[in-house]
């Protein structure tokens, strides 16, 4: 049927719709998140650089020596309060690294002494991403990741601080794991998928209704062409009957007249009878 034909087209090309345009709403608010989360941890290395005494770089060695030094200590607790302040946003920490020939060696980190990814001074970056030795080589800031190292998989931002001559003498990075990452992604898109989800489910409600209501005029029409029918059926019947009825009377008239035709036959002999044997007697 031809409603059935456009109801099956309207809801393929609705749900397509539907379905394409809610990928492509979930896709931005992806890459809204990425940036959102960029931006913090680019804001909170720049806080990291602005907070920090950063001559304390040039008069560190990134060795171990360096755990006595007040230089060291100071940072160190610079770098925990600044955890503590950003540690909502899911960040796993604070570091501070120095290139050392053809070697990164970690400075200074954020984390409690007995955590995996704590490093003392001097512990060589073995799994170092690419970009961050592109940044001590004079790139600029930038969002990495998401990588695997050593410690685990990372989102990063890392950012060089440079001395007065505009040499790279450090670079302050924060992680948040991947996990963690993902984790975060997944609370933010919810509320996206579900939108389209409400959107996709409405529609097909609605075009539910618009069947239901199609099939039960369909069903009315069908009773009311049944009973067309049947009154057709019994008009036709009482019109044969009739018909019956009258080649019966028809039938009924012809024999009554046979009838009296043979009796009248009956008697016409009888009296031709009669007139021979009164003829007989008079001869």
């Amino acid at each position: 049927m031809i409603f059935l034909k456009q109801f099956w087209k309207f809801f393929v090309i609705g749900t397509a719709t539907i379905l394409l345009m809610g990928i492509v709403y979930i896709v931005y608010e992806n890459r809204s998140f990425k940036k959102e989360i960029s931006a913090v941890l680019h804001q909170s290395v720049d806080v990291t650089i602005a907070a920090v005494d950063q001559t304390a770089f040039e008069r560190l060695s990134a060795q171990i020596e360096d755990l006595q030094s007040p230089d060291y200590v100071r940072l160190r607790e610079q770098f925990v309060r600044l955890k503590d302040v950003y540690d909502k946003d899911g960040i796993r920490g604070f570091y501070a690294m120095k290139m050392d020939g053809d070697e990164i060696r970690f400075f200074v980190d954020s984390a409690p002494v007995e955590d995996v990814w704590h490093s003392d001074p001097g512990v060589v970056y073995r799994e170092p991403p690419t970009e961050l030795l592109n940044i001590f080589n004079g790139a600029p800031e930038q969002m990495i990741g998401p990588y695997t190292d050593e410690f685990g998989s990372f989102y990063s931002f890392m950012g060089p601080v440079k001395n007065s001559l505009g040499d790279v003498i450090a670079v302050i990075g924060v992680d948040i794991s991947k996990d963690s990452f993902n984790n975060i992604l997944k609370n933010y898109l919810r509320l996206p998928i579900m939108i389209v989800l409400l959107v996709l489910l409405s529609y097909l409600f609605v075009l539910s209704l618009v069947l239901i209501h199609f099939r039960v005029l369909l069903s009315a029409k069908e009773k009311q062409n049944l009973v067309k029918e049947v009154e057709k059926v019994t008009e036709e019947l009482n019109s044969k009957v009739a018909e019956l009825k009258k080649e019966a009377g028809e039938l009924a008239n012809f024999k009554k007249l046979t009838i009296n035709r043979e009796m009248r036959m009956i008697e016409l002999k009888k009296e031709i009878e009669f007139l021979k044997t009164t003829k007989n007697i008079q001869s």
